[in-house]
């Protein structure tokens, strides 16, 4: 169950912020701390980073005017801010006489609760056919390397039809594909703010791609972030025990693949970490 602390002033302007799973959870909450005449401001849906481990989860953010603000009528329900800057006008509270199986919800908020739950999936839906959607097959071989690297298609649609659009040349043109990458695709041009989650290292064998991995490294758990190296498929002996004499000098945690085999059991380990560097 939630509790009080979970409500936050969210400004001086008189609103508290009530956080929760869901729908149902939140305006149960709400109800509870604020009574049934509390007025709900706004309803969204954000996404919170987890604090130790990798991926984000979805919470529901409702805003209530507090109990000491100057309050509209207080049979009265307000929702402001939503998509598109569209306005609904003030929708009268349900009365609290319907009895309902979750005992302290009024039948029309238990409707209401399970018409916009069913349009949040909807809308999920619809983005992750979005992101699952297949190349177009004139992606050309950079887009499918990039594609057999982890890129998201949409990602790799997008970034092709640039190249071809800025340099008039053929997407198939592999040499002047890479050009155009190095020169508008930098990664030295990136800060570590924001650097979170799994990341894939490509790079010829004299490119010192392992050096740059270390160095990565080395560098977030200077930061405070919990770092795993995944060294997949090693060539010899020596790139190994390099990993390991890295791993112990700065603190962060490495592991080597040898076959492809073990590479799904360590997507169970993931969550753990807050940035995973994949060398490949």
């Amino acid at each position: 169950m939630l509790t009080r602390r979970n409500s936050q002033p969210s400004a001086a302007d008189g609103t508290v912020l009530v956080t929760a799973p869901n729908l149902k959870d939140a305006y149960r909450k709400v109800r509870r701390d604020f009574g049934k005449d509390a007025v709900i401001l706004d309803t969204r849906t954000v996404k919170r980073r987890h604090e130790l481990g990798l991926g984000y989860e979805k919470l529901i953010q409702v805003t209530v005017q507090d109990e000491g603000a100057p309050r509209t009528a207080g049979t009265s329900r307000q929702i402001r801010d939503l998509p598109g800057n569209a306005r609904r006008p003030l929708v009268p509270s349900p009365q609290p006489s319907a009895s309902t199986p979750d005992g302290d919800l009024p039948e029309a908020i238990i409707r209401e609760l399970e018409r916009i739950e069913s349009l949040v999936r909807a809308l999920d839906a619809r983005l992750v056919e979005a992101e699952s959607r297949p190349v177009a097959e004139d992606a050309g071989p950079m887009g499918e390397i990039l594609l057999a690297a982890g890129a998201r298609p949409r990602t790799v649609e997008l970034l092709v039809q640039r190249f071809v659009s800025e340099t008039g040349e053929d997407a198939a043109d592999r040499s002047a594909f890479l050009e155009w990458l190095q020169k508008h695709l930098r990664a030295g041009n990136c800060d570590w703010e924001g650097f979170y989650g799994c990341h894939a290292f490509l790079g010829l064998s004299g490119a010192d791609r392992q050096d740059l991995v270390l160095q990565t490294a080395a560098r977030f758990q200077e930061l405070g972030r919990k770092t795993l190296v995944l060294f997949l498929f090693p060539d010899n002996a020596g790139q190994v025990r390099q990993l390991q004499t890295e791993a112990a000098r700065h603190g962060f945690d490495a592991a080597i693949v040898k076959k492809e085999s073990l590479l799904e059991q360590t997507e169970k380990y993931l969550s753990q970490y807050d940035v995973v560097l994949m060398d490949l």
